[in-house]
Parts: structure tokens; C-alpha cells; sequence
């Protein structure tokens, strides 16, 4: 089942039951448990950094309208989190069809707020389900509530023919060093 919903402020997820968990992925090296009143406590740690597919981390799996929505857009990542002191929480955003953002790192305080990211979602191809990935590090991490925000619509680049007069085709794009496992979002 989904549980991230495409409009954060009217949808967003408030993780205040527990099942709630019933919608999280979440690997053998990690572990997730509800705590009345806070949202889902992850601790454990993990070798494998993966952001694409479901993500190496717990992940929640978007709803087909969000992911809809989110293709071919910029949007914002928010999470409602906290952690103990000295606490990291990586989140990635994965397409698991055409990309993925790459884990950003936010250092944690002991109070809850709001900690956001930027990505730009590339056009669907085949679609495939779009995830939110939770990696915690040095100390257990509390999310309270996760939500995307969609932005603007991503403009699309002019083909050779569309270009003006005496122009060519744009030249192509740089090879690129991509970490390991990120350049494939399939399973």
C-alpha cells in the first residue's frame, strides 16, 4: 500500500499509527518500530547505499497519482524528522524507472522539523513506482510525517529541428561518473 501523498500541506503523511509500517519497505539490516505520538523510530545501519529502485534504505512507496504527478517536475522532499544527538538521516527519492536523486544528508537535531530537498523527476518511461528512502546513521532517526511538494513542470529540450537557423543540435551531454548502483533503477 502507498502512504506518501502528492500534496504536502493538504495529504501529507502523518505517521500516527502503526500501520503505518505495514506501507514501509524495510531491509534486514535496518529496523523500524512505531512510538505513539512520535512516528517511526529506524535504527540499524547498512553497507549498501543504493538509491535507486526501492532504495537500499526503508523506503515508503508513492501512490500513482503522486508519481503522476511528480514525472517530468521539480518538487520538494519534506521530511518531519528528529534524531538523537549526532544523528544523520539520508533520504533519496527514486523514480525506479528513469533516476534518482542520490541520498542527501541532514544532520539531525533532538527536536522535530521540517528538513527538505529539491529534485527535478525526470518523464516516466515505463513508470514503476516512485520511492522515498530512509537511511539512519549514528543514532536512531524519528520521522513524523513525509510529503512532496510538485513544483514546476520541467521544460523540455527544443529537438535539432526546432532549433533557430544557423544553429545546430546541441552538443551531447558529458560522460558522467555516477556512484555505484545509481545509474540503474531496476531490481
Amino acid at each position: 500500500p502507498s502512504m506518501i501523498a502528492a500534496d504536502f500541506d493538504a495529504d501529507v503523511v502523518r505517521i500516527a499509527s502503526p500501520s503505518v509500517l505495514e506501507a514501509m519497505t524495510v531491509p534486514e539490516a535496518l529496523s523500524a518500530e512505531f512510538v505513539e505520538g512520535e512516528g517511526i523510530v529506524l535504527s540499524g545501519s547498512t553497507p549498501d547505499m543504493n538509491s535507486a529502485g526501492k532504495t537500499a534504505g526503508a523506503s515508503f512507496m508513492l501512490d500513482e497519482a503522486a508519481e503522476q504527478q511528480a514525472s517530468a517536475h521539480s518538487i520538494a522532499v519534506k521530511i518531519y524528522a528528529k534524531g538523537e544527538p549526532g544523528a544523520i538521516m539520508r533520504v533519496a527519492y527514486s523514480t525506479n524507472d528513469v533516476g534518482n536523486s542520490g541520498w542527501t544528508q541532514f544532520d539531525l537535531t533532538d527536536a522535530f522539523q521540517e528538513y527538505t530537498f529539491d529534485y527535478e523527476v525526470p518523464p516516466a518511461s515505463r513508470g514503476g513506482n516512485d520511492y522515498i528512502g530512509f537511511v539512519p546513521s549514528r543514532g536512531d532517526v524519528t520521522i513524523g510525517a513525509v510529503g512532496i511538494d510538485i513544483g514546476e513542470a520541467l521544460q523540455a529540450a527544443p529537438a535539432a529541428s526546432e532549433t533557430p537557423s544557423g544553429e545546430g543540435a546541441a552538443a551531447p551531454a558529458a560522460d558522467v561518473d555516477m556512484p555505484e548502483g545509481s545509474d540503474d533503477d531496476s531490481e
